[in-house]
């Protein structure tokens, strides 16, 4: 049995997720854990450019903040410059959490955005 991949969540789940702790406080910071979450090999600055949107060079400020924090580790290329990118262990299940965190959040703003419809549409029927 494989491991099963997540997929990257919508963009309102990730933002949820962001204001949720440091680095993971910005959209494009979760947005490069999950794209190397669901890579089976390290990546180059130019593959998550590319698998997530964002300017390369822009990449390099991202990863430093991400290594700094633990996140991610970084892995030379033997016989080349290149840089590539993986997650650390225990960022997977630090992702999970966030994740799960912010489901939450947003299942309950929902949940009372729910009652005040219910509340207004009872009150306009009754008029």
């Amino acid at each position: 049995m494989g491991k099963k991949k997540k997929k990257m969540p919508k963009k309102e789940i990730i933002n949820e997720m962001a204001g949720k702790f440091g680095a993971l406080g910005n959209p494009k910071n979760i947005s490069i854990l999950y794209y190397l979450s669901e890579r089976d090999n390290p990546a180059s600055r130019k593959e998550i450019s590319e698998g997530v949107g964002i300017l390369e060079s822009s990449i390099s400020k991202y990863m430093e903040k991400l290594e700094d924090e633990g996140y991610v580790k970084r892995i030379k290329q033997e016989g080349t410059k290149e840089l590539r990118y993986k997650l650390k262990k225990d960022t997977k299940y630090i992702l999970d959490k966030i994740y799960e965190m912010a489901l939450d959040d947003i299942k309950m703003k929902a949940g009372k955005y729910k009652l005040l419809f219910e509340k207004y549409d009872s009150l306009a029927k009754e008029k």
